[in-house]
């Protein structure tokens, strides 16, 4: 998705979580929580590249925010559920697949509020 660096600016400052990636004149920038700033390797993208009124000029540029997509999440099959019913008899053995359940809950949870947040946009 491409945005004015002036509507990058309006995002980051009402959102509590900025783009991580963003792509600018042909360099790509990973959002430093720490710094909060942009850094492709150590050059900062506000402090160094648009200081000296170099960000005033570049307002009107676009920049590229660069999401990472949810990855696709395994489907559990009969057969992995027949099996949880066969290797569940031990404690040590329920607790991986209650683990693996919590986890695979995560990333459906993430999946959605991705697919939410984009449908906002």
């Amino acid at each position: 998705m491409k945005v004015k660096l002036i509507d990058l600016l309006i995002k980051i400052a009402n959102q509590n979580e900025p783009p991580k990636k963003i792509k600018w004149n042909y360099h790509v920038y990973i959002y430093d929580e720490q710094y909060d700033d942009y850094y492709e390797e150590t050059t900062a993208l506000f402090e160094n590249e648009m200081s000296n009124g170099m960000l005033f000029k570049s307002l009107n540029d676009e920049v590229e925010i660069l999401e990472e997509k949810p990855k696709q999440i395994e489907n559990w099959t009969k057969f992995a559920i027949e099996r949880i019913n066969v290797e569940a008899e031990n404690i040590e053995s329920l607790k991986e697949y209650l683990i693996t359940t919590i986890n695979t809950q995560k990333e459906i949870i993430d999946g959605l509020n991705y697919l939410l947040k984009k449908e906002e946009e």
